[in-house]
């Protein structure tokens, strides 16, 4: 239950307010706490991962990481977007290698063929994305959607449009 307080009730919250922005016609000042934003997520994934492993529950943290690619993957080929390989050079989340390293994650904890599988498969989309997008120029280009949320640490005001 603690671990679904920010991706839960915060998401909730996150949510309400969205809505009550376009209800209002206003505009949301994510400036002083984007970045507290930003950081409670990754800590909160470093958490489930700590929680996965300690249940016993390794498939967790596959899925996630199959989430987290299948994201990138989608981002990569359909907006010409690093967005998660990308922010790893902005903010230093060094962590955020884990994502791709634990698709591979079914061969050592021994899970089935299938799982195998998906994961290398989303591992060489993955790669195979970073690299449509390098080639394009695009790698290091920051977003310019300031509608979408995940773009908050670059909004230049704050402001989401």
């Amino acid at each position: 239950m603690l671990l679904t307080v920010w991706w839960g009730a915060g998401y909730v919250f996150v949510i309400f307010l969205v809505l009550r922005s376009k209800m209002t016609s206003t505009k949301i000042n994510w400036k002083p706490t984007r970045v507290a934003i930003s950081w409670l997520c990754k800590f909160y994934y470093l958490i489930y991962v700590a929680v996965a492993f300690y249940w016993g529950m390794p498939k967790l943290v596959f899925v996630m990481s199959a989430w987290i690619a299948s994201d990138q993957i989608e981002k990569c080929f359909a907006s010409l977007d690093a967005d998660r390989t990308r922010r790893t050079f902005h903010d230093f989340w060094l962590f955020r290698i884990m994502y791709p390293l634990f698709l591979l994650s079914p061969f050592a904890l021994g899970l089935q063929i299938h799982f195998q599988i998906y994961g290398v498969l989303l591992l060489i989309l993955w790669s195979l994305g970073i690299l449509f997008v390098w080639k394009r120029g695009h790698f290091m280009s920051l977003p310019d959607d300031p509608s979408l949320l995940r773009n908050m640490t670059y909004y230049v005001t704050g402001v989401q449009e």
